[in-house]
C-alpha cells in the first residue's frame, strides 16, 4: 500500500450493484413461482412488481433511455477514441456513462425476461 489517499466507492459502483441485486430479485421470485408452482410472494414490492404489465413495459424502456444517455453523455469521447485512439474527457464523464449503461442495459434484460415470464404467466392467470 502506498498509504495515499484513495477515492472513496463510487456511486456509480453502488448505482450497478443495487440495480443487480433488484433485477436479481425480481428475475429470481418470478423464475421461482412458474417452474415451481409455488405461490407467488405478493407482499413484498418485489413480489407484485414483476406481474404487472406496466412495469413488465417500462423496465426495458428505461433501460433503454438510460444507454441512450450514457451515448450521449460520452459522444465526444467515443469520438475521440475512434478518430484519435486518445481521450481527453474528464474521467467522471466515463464512470457515469459506463455506469448509466450498465445500469440500462441491466434494466433492457430484466425487461426482455419478464416480458418471457408475462407469456408464459398470462395463461395461468398470474398477471395483474
Amino acid at each position: 500500500m502506498d498509504g495515499g489517499w484513495h477515492p472513496p466507492p463510487s456511486s456509480g459502483l453502488s448505482l450497478i450493484l443495487g440495480s443487480q441485486l433488484i433485477n436479481s430479485r425480481i428475475v429470481g421470485n418470478s423464475l421461482l413461482a412458474l417452474v415451481t408452482g409455488l405461490p407467488i410472494e405478493r407482499r413484498s414490492p418485489f413480489g407484485r412488481l414483476p406481474w404487472n404489465r406496466t412495469f413488465m413495459r417500462a423496465s426495458w424502456r428505461v433501460g433503454a433511455v438510460c444507454c441512450v444517455g450514457a451515448v450521449a453523455l460520452n459522444y465526444q469521447t467515443i469520438a475521440q477514441y475512434v478518430t484519435r485512439g486518445a481521450i481527453d474527457v474528464h474521467w467522471s464523464y466515463i464512470i457515469t456513462g459506463a455506469a448509466l449503461f450498465l445500469v440500462g442495459a441491466q434494466l433492457c434484460m430484466a425487461g426482455g425476461l419478464l416480458g418471457i415470464f408475462g407469456r408464459v404467466a398470462e395463461p395461468r392467470g398470474l398477471l395483474e
